[in-house]
C-alpha cells in the first residue's frame, strides 16, 4: 500500500471477522501503531516516522 492515502484504501472483511479486526487494531493502538497510518510519500524522509517504532535509529 505504498504511497496510497487512507481515503484511497478499501479493505473487505468478512462479517464474522469484523470483531477480531477491531480487537487487533485496538491492540496495535496500545503499542503506538494507530490508524490512520502515518503517510510516508516517495519524496518524504521516513526517519521521523520510523524512529517512533525504532528509537535506536534516531541519531540526533
Amino acid at each position: 500500500m505504498g504511497q496510497v492515502m487512507d481515503d484511497e484504501i478499501v479493505i473487505a472483511v468478512p462479517p464474522q471477522e469484523l470483531e477480531r479486526a477491531i480487537s487487533g487494531m485496538k491492540k496495535l493502538a496500545k503499542i503506538g501503531f494507530k490508524y490512520p497510518i502515518s503517510y510516508i510519500g516517495g519524496l518524504t524522509d521516513p526517519m521521523s516516522v520510523l524512529t517512533q517504532f525504532y528509537p535506536q535509529m534516531d541519531k540526533k
